[in-house]
């Protein structure tokens, strides 16, 4: 777990330097992802500028789910709203403030919902007629961070965790389908998640795991380090530049 610092931490969109865009997993509530607000809360109060936070608005419901061998989940209209909705956001942001660094944080639901936005539309699971994020769109989004996520992809050097490198999530994506962001990227699978480890050991428990295990920490860390570097790598004087912080605190 990581300490949750008060919610006035952060700013109004139209004066942050960062927009953090949460996508909640399945049935967590609109407002306030138990897995995520923690994680956004630790990257505004750290970053040293300031930072918006948006939770993304979709339903985030399934209309069944298996939680055998193999898993398998029915998340019908679910996705393909949070789909258009995130590529709308994105689009929209990179339209009215193109100088704004963006950081998306996912879990379960969530993070499939961001990797199909960015992904070409024929890879999507949801909202393949959808078109695809825009180069300028893309072009601001300075982390993703996911966790439990059903379409996790063997052998991404975006991938870590302590999972079993033989296994894969529900509904893995083609090999080096978000090669662009691999940089940004950083992919968490805990050790038996039943989401993105579709193995007969497999279990909620491990879908819930990230609570405990320091993975939000170090998504935060992630995401600090990398808004330092771009912001400190593209600012000229007068700018606004902050250093890499150390490892967030567990």
């Amino acid at each position: 777990m990581i300490d949750s610092p008060a919610h006035d931490v952060f700013v109004d969109l139209h004066t942050a330097h960062v927009h953090v865009v949460s996508v909640r997993g399945s049935t967590e509530p609109q407002s306030g992802s138990r897995l995520l607000q923690p994680v956004a809360q630790a990257i505004a109060t750290r970053a040293r500028i300031p930072v918006a936070w948006t939770e993304l608005h979709y339903p985030a419901t399934y209309i069944d789910f298996d939680a055998g061998y193999p898993a398998r989940f029915n998340l019908g209209d679910s996705p393909r709203l949070g789909v258009t909705a995130l590529l709308t956001l994105l689009e929209d942001n990179a339209r009215h403030r193109p100088e704004q660094d963006v950081v998306l944080l996912g879990w379960s639901q969530g993070a499939q919902v961001i990797g199909d936005a960015l992904d070409e539309p024929a890879h999507r699971l949801a909202a393949g007629d959808s078109p695809a994020l825009s180069p300028a769109a893309a072009s601001r989004i300075a982390a993703v961070v996911l966790y439990g996520n059903p379409r996790f992809t063997a052998e991404q050097p975006f991938n870590i965790g302590l999972f079993d490198p033989g296994l894969e999530g529900a509904n893995p994506r083609p090999a080096a389908a978000l090669a662009d962001y691999a940089d940004r990227m950083r992919d968490f699978c805990a050790r038996n998640d039943l989401a993105c480890q579709c193995g007969p050991d497999s279990t909620i428990d491990g879908h819930v795991s990230y609570f405990s295990n320091g993975m939000q920490g170090e998504g935060a860390a992630f995401a600090l380090k990398r808004v330092a570097t771009r912001r400190n790598r593209t600012s000229r004087g007068g700018g606004h530049v902050i250093s890499e912080p150390a490892t967030a605190r567990p």
